[in-house]
């Protein structure tokens, strides 16, 4: 049987700088809702496994160590009885990042002499530690603007913004279009460099914020000039998911691509 508990404390945080990593130091006590986490009810080796969540969604896991024990346990009189830890293992969601101590423990306790009646054991509490060394990745959203030389000429530099911006569902619940909300992180556009008649640039977004839906704006400063026509749009090139969504294990979306489209509208 696998009881699943969550972890009320949060860790302490202690910063690695070579390579950068954070090392996460978690304990507490796992005390079951109203009734004992385990019972056993036979004199039979019972297997158990306890799936604590530490309720902590971090990077990459380089390393790390953890343990269960026993913090209180009841019994009947005179009762001989066995608490064992056989493995404790972290896990990692690999969607939202947060963390997991997995305990594979093994109970046993003998028949009470005087005939007795069963559970003849319980265990009210546990007692956890665990120590993870997680890798430090700055979300980013990176990749290129592209441009014919033919359609703008950028007059100075910079003449391009980009930016992260939530997102507005239109109806809500995300069964129409969206359109982009308020900033939630802004970037650098190094200057282009022109090959075969198109212009390229790079762009980098840094401090976009986990678990948030947002899409990239690109906007053509004053310096940005049409040479034809009078509408001018960035569009998505490449096969990459619209919205983005970083989480602490996907914590970088890059070839995040636009082309420049150029059109006449009365």
């Amino acid at each position: 049987m696998t009881v699943f508990a969550s972890a009320t404390q949060p860790p302490v945080a202690v910063i690695v700088s070579d390579p950068p990593a954070q090392l996460l130091l978690f304990s507490g006590i796992v005390v079951g809702n109203n009734d004992p986490l385990f019972i056993v009810t036979s004199s039979a080796i019972q297997h158990e496994t306890l799936d604590l969540n530490l309720n902590f969604p971090t990077g990459r896991i380089i390393a790390s160590t953890s343990t269960v024990a026993l913090a209180s346990i009841g019994s009947s009189e005179g009762v001989a009885f066995t608490f064992a830890t056989d493995t404790s293992t972290i896990a990692q969601d690999p969607n939202t990042g947060s963390l997991s101590l997995i305990a594979e423990l093994s109970l046993q306790s003998e028949t009470p002499t005087w005939g007795g009646w069963y559970p003849s054991m319980w265990i009210n509490r546990v007692s956890y530690s665990a120590q993870v060394l997680v890798e430090i990745e700055q979300p980013i959203i990176a990749g290129t603007l592209r441009w014919s030389e033919r359609d703008v000429a950028a007059e100075s530099w910079p003449a391009l913004s980009v930016s992260a911006n939530s997102v507005n569902w239109s109806p809500p619940g995300g069964f129409g279009g969206f359109t982009p909300g308020p900033v939630v992180a802004t970037g650098v556009v190094e200057p282009p460099v022109l090959a075969s008649g198109v212009n390229t640039a790079t762009y980098l977004i840094t401090g976009v914020p986990f678990g948030q839906q947002v899409t990239v704006l690109v906007t053509a400063l004053p310096s940005f000039k049409l040479l034809h026509g009078n509408t001018l749009g960035f569009y998505r090139s490449g096969n990459t998911a619209n919205p983005l969504t970083l989480t602490p294990t996907q914590s970088q979306q890059q070839n995040v691509d636009f082309v420049a489209s150029v059109s006449t509208l009365s």
